[in-house]
């Protein structure tokens, strides 16, 4: 029942929001996870796919030609309490098969390194929340991780969980901020409010994210 009339509140927030005519970017600046430096220089990128795709770059990320990639484990941010509605499990073999599908796609680029040099950049990414989006809205709503499986429910059509994935590109000698996005991406849809969150239901969300590290780091990484 609790888990009931917060998802109801969540979802009327939601909808409240949207009557306002807010775009992501302005979602972003008025409430964010924290985990990027910088939210205010992020821009919308139209993408083919029903995500959000919001990314910023400096312009010194291609015109320094670097060779080499240190990867980081995938996180949460912020760390999900123990006893969540999202058993600590499940969340583990999400996040253990993000890493193992990124690195593996990242490695056959055969640009992956474990040592820096002046020529290598670090990636750094996190699941940060999830939005709740009714189809043609373009609210965000930001919420722990822990909310993912159960924050979908009431009698509204066409809501969806997506996870939402956070990341950063800095020189790994240097520390200097080359890249930051913001990716929403789609999981699969809940039918009961009491369904449980399982690594099934996201398996070809993450399998998506690791073909666009592989696609990113060809293209920029020379």
């Amino acid at each position: 029942m609790k888990n009931h009339k917060m998802s109801l509140v969540l979802i009327s927030f939601v909808i409240m929001l949207s009557a306002c005519g807010s775009t992501p970017k302005e979602d972003l600046a008025k409430k964010n996870s924290g985990y990027l430096s910088n939210y205010t220089n992020l821009k919308e990128v139209d993408t083919t796919e029903n995500n959000v795709l919001l990314k910023w770059e400096s312009s010194e990320y291609k015109t320094r030609q670097y060779s080499s990639v240190i990867i980081d484990d995938v996180s949460y941010y912020p760390a999900p309490k123990a006893g969540g509605d999202i058993d600590n499990k499940v969340l583990m073999d999400i996040a253990q098969y993000a890493n193992n599908g990124i690195k593996k796609a990242a490695q056959s680029t055969g640009k992956v390194v474990e040592m820096a040099t002046d020529k290598t950049i670090r990636l750094r990414m996190a699941i940060t929340g999830a939005t709740i989006n009714d189809e043609g809205l373009s609210a965000v709503q930001y919420l722990p991780i822990t909310f993912v499986a159960s924050a979908v429910t009431g009698n509204l059509d066409n809501l969806t969980a997506k996870l939402v994935i956070e990341g950063e590109v800095t020189d790994a000698k240097s520390g200097e901020l080359l890249a930051t996005f913001f990716r929403t991406g789609l999981g699969a849809e809940v039918d009961d409010e009491e369904q449980p969150l399982t690594l099934e239901m996201v398996k070809p969300l993450l399998d998506d994210w690791a073909k666009l590290v592989k696609k990113s780091i060809s293209e920029n990484i020379k």
